[in-house]
């Protein structure tokens, strides 16, 4: 069994009561660049035995075959892989746990899960918008209301132009998602320089723009 955690699965760090039974995955992939905070082109896939990668990718020709008896020096990354060559991706991370160690990001994760609650809060507490789905870890998906008479075509279309409106003036960047099929306007805390202040500016923004 494989688990799809390129977004949340390091959540675990934090909250690991929320994830429990991902420890039976045969698989798990992770994208370091959201909470890990690493930049784009870096992501880990995890096996529990390393010969199911192997049996997958170990395709190669003869010419590629190490012929060394080291285990570390004969190590080829092709072969358990989908390329044949690729630059030391997994420098970043490694460099950044050994760094900043295990406690800081355990740290900077929980600041964001924090900060998706406070987030959630704010727009519950604005009439003028409605959440569209519970906060389980840092997204919040929400829309503004309207008028009041709009209707659901209308209320998506309400909603794009709005976010358009909001990302265009360039102070918080939302991004969208669909949900039961209305448009939604949607925060993702992944960031460990997010401040309370970069919060409160979402709700603030969205109105000003509608």
């Amino acid at each position: 069994m494989h688990v799809d955690g390129a977004y949340g699965a390091l959540a675990a760090l934090a909250v690991p009561e929320a994830f429990q039974g991902i420890e039976l995955a045969d698989s798990v992939s992770l994208d370091a660049h959201k909470w890990l905070y690493q930049p784009l082109d870096c992501g880990c896939l995890l096996y529990r035995d390393a010969r199911a990668a192997q049996q997958a990718f170990s395709h190669s020709g003869d010419y590629t075959r190490s012929l060394l008896e080291d285990p570390v020096e004969r190590f080829a990354f092709f072969e358990e892989s989908l390329e044949l060559s690729r630059r030391f991706r997994a420098l970043k991370p490694w460099l950044s746990l050994r760094y900043h160690g295990l406690r800081a990001y355990r740290k900077s994760i929980r600041t964001d899960l924090a900060l998706a609650r406070r987030l959630a809060s704010a727009v519950d507490a604005c009439p003028e918008l409605e959440r569209l789905a519970p906060v389980e870890l840092s997204a919040v998906c929400f829309r503004h209301r309207g008028d009041g008479r709009r209707s659901d075509a209308d209320l998506d279309q309400w909603n794009r132009e709005l976010l358009l409106r909001v990302v265009r003036k360039g102070r918080v960047f939302l991004s969208n998602a669909t949900l039961r099929g209305r448009f939604a306007l949607r925060a993702c805390l992944v960031n460990h320089r997010s401040t309370e202040a970069d919060v409160d500016a979402v709700v603030s923004e969205v109105l000003a723009a509608a």
